[in-house]
């Protein structure tokens, strides 16, 4: 997706068609468009550079999985971010909806159904923010909000500095990227001169779907990690980078505030000073 610098938000949701009788999808909005991407291969950093490259705006983000519900503030709170430094790299943080990550709890019975029942019982979409109450931290945050993250799945930067990157790397040919995702947020944090603003009080929430890594059960990552020592050299770390945080926290996610500060204290940081 990308916003211009009028700030007007204009979605792109990219097709992409792995066999034939994919229904066309109803008439978009006016600031959304449909693309097709077709002939994919099974990783999708492809056709995610091809958003990349066809957004319009100037500050470009991409949200990785579409099986996720996102707080509907974050567009908003992104645009505030993006204001407070040239070369900002703004992340949100994720969660998984259900009680544990989801390799873990479809080993005890978790399943759509018991998830459609927790989303009913929240009265989503009418009280969006509530989706924090029946959720936990994702893999790539499991310290929560103030503790290294390796990934965002809704990252945000200004066309520069995504084009500085190259955009995502197009070797990780695994199913669903491998760690992709988690090598582009890396090598953003350790462009020069940027400043990572992470958000407060919004996120984007995992869905069971049967995904290649967050729903398996077995895992996948001695083989993702493999991939991406094959392509970088070295064993992948997490980015020991100190963010800066932009927004507020409501009643519904104040919970996970509170424990991710406790964390803090007993999470060996080690993280070197904000560069300015």
């Amino acid at each position: 997706a990308g916003f211009n610098s009028a700030c007007f938000f204009c979605f792109i949701l990219l097709l992409i068609r792995l066999g034939a009788g994919v229904s066309a999808p109803p008439p978009p909005p006016d600031n959304f468009r449909y693309c097709s991407f077709l002939n994919p291969a099974p990783s999708p950093v492809s056709a995610i550079n091809f958003g990349l490259e066809i957004a319009e705006g100037d500050i470009c983000g991409v949200l990785v999985d579409g099986a996720r519900m996102v707080t509907p503030g974050i567009l908003a709170l992104v645009r505030q971010a993006v204001a407070l430094h040239p070369r900002a790299i703004v992340a949100s943080v994720g969660f998984h909806i259900g009680p544990e990550h989801q390799s873990i709890s479809v080993r005890k019975g978790y399943d759509q159904t018991v998830e459609d029942a927790l989303l009913e019982s929240i009265d989503w979409p009418a009280a969006p923010y509530r989706l924090f109450d029946i959720s936990t931290f994702a893999g790539s945050s499991p310290n929560g909000w103030f503790s290294p993250m390796s990934e965002s799945n809704a990252l945000f930067m200004r066309r520069t500095l995504w084009r500085e990157l190259g955009g995502y790397e197009e070797k990780f040919t695994s199913p669903g990227g491998g760690l992709a995702n988690l090598d582009i947020f890396s090598r953003a944090c350790a462009l020069p001169e940027t400043r990572l603003i992470v958000l407060l009080g919004e996120g984007t929430f995992h869905q069971i779907h049967g995904g290649v890594s967050a729903n398996s059960a077995s895992g996948k990552w001695h083989e993702m990690h493999s991939e991406y020592v094959e392509i970088r050299g070295h064993a992948y770390s997490i980015p020991n980078i100190k963010p800066l945080f932009i927004g507020s926290v409501n009643e519904h996610c104040a919970r996970g505030v509170a424990w991710s500060a406790n964390r803090v204290a007993a999470y060996p940081l080690h993280i070197p000073p904000l560069r300015d």
